[in-house]
């Protein structure tokens, strides 16, 4: 697994909004939580800080995305002007109350994330193998504003040590929902 190509993709799924309900209208639970927070047209921008997985750089990026439940998942095609980026499957475990993406690319599969959604947070995290084959502990937290903001922060780590800030980033919904 190319560390950069995984935590690029990382900085992508910061277009996927979250959605936590408004006290008049309660919050969609399980799959239809996610398809309600990603279906639509996402605008973004992420700032990316120099380490060892990342390149200091700015991101704009406008994309759309389509949901459908298929059996006993979720699956979204991402698209940004006019290309398929991924297709993600998504899977919930009602015991755990937790997530699994995959991600699906013209590249490949990548790991499958784990998503946790606790109040207005929502955190993914995803581990995988240096060249070297130390573990890399990426995570992606995104506090959920409105309906249709949000602000998110990529950052890993190794087995031992602190996190580290990769990217930075909001996004806002183009047609908002409220």
């Amino acid at each position: 697994m190319n560390i950069r190509r995984s935590l690029t993709l990382l900085m992508v799924l910061t277009i996927q909004p979250a959605y936590a309900g408004t006290p008049a209208t309660p919050a969609p639970t399980g799959l239809d939580r996610i398809a309600a927070a990603v279906t639509g047209t996402w605008n973004t921008e992420a700032e990316t800080y120099s380490s060892e997985l990342s390149q200091a750089g700015h991101q704009t990026l406008k994309v759309e995305r389509e949901c459908w439940k298929s059996g006993e998942a979720l699956k979204c095609l991402m698209v940004s002007d006019d290309k398929l980026i991924a297709e993600n499957v998504y899977t919930y475990d009602k015991a755990s109350d937790s997530y699994r993406e995959r991600v699906l690319t013209a590249q490949g599969a990548y790991p499958d994330f784990t998503l946790t959604i606790k109040g207005d947070t929502w955190t993914y995290l995803e581990e995988i193998k240096s060249k070297q084959g130390d573990t890399i502990h990426l995570r992606l937290v995104r506090i959920f504003k409105t309906p249709d903001s949000v602000e998110s922060k990529t950052d890993f780590k190794h087995d031992t040590g602190d996190w580290i800030t990769s990217a930075t980033g909001t996004e806002t919904r183009a047609k908002p929902t409220s």
